[in-house]
């Protein structure tokens, strides 16, 4: 089992491009099976890069954590910005009910891929920062319906 992989993202895009070709290269992403790591890459796409373009904060700081044990991945991502729950600002429309992702508006397709691709999300505020925790396990296929 490789060490959990934390990555620092400041400044902006190209950090977050710094930041995913270290995680691509790192060796807990190297033993997830390719499905985990494209939810992997798909958490870091959606949260850092929208904290970098809309959090609100001079000096945007995007921490990443990954961990990958047994079949299940950990990704903790905390930021600077300002205070923002993905997981209850939904655009205006149940997600539940949503058949094609083409019926969401633009804004809000990243948040329901994520919901789709985790098995669970957590968010909290705390010491002046978004923290979010998601998890996914390999026992269940890519996008069925999260618990």
């Amino acid at each position: 089992m490789s060490e959990p992989f934390s990555y620092l993202i400041h400044g902006g895009p190209a950090s977050l491009q710094n930041c995913l070709q270290a995680l691509e290269e790192s060796g807990v992403y190297q033993e997830m099976p390719p499905p985990l790591r494209f939810v992997a890459e798909l958490i870091l796409d959606e949260l850092a890069s929208n904290t970098l373009k809309y959090g609100g904060c001079e000096n945007p700081e995007v921490w990443l954590s990954l961990e990958y044990t047994n079949g299940s991945m950990r990704i903790e991502i905390s930021d600077n910005a300002q205070p923002f729950d993905p997981w209850s600002q939904s655009p205006g429309v149940d997600d539940s009910q949503v058949e094609d992702i083409e019926e969401l508006e633009i804004g809000g397709r990243g948040i329901h891929m994520l919901k789709q691709a985790t098995d669970t999300r957590h968010y909290q505020r705390r010491d002046g920062r978004n923290i979010n925790i998601l998890t996914r396990s390999l026992h269940r296929p890519l996008w069925s319906a999260a618990a």
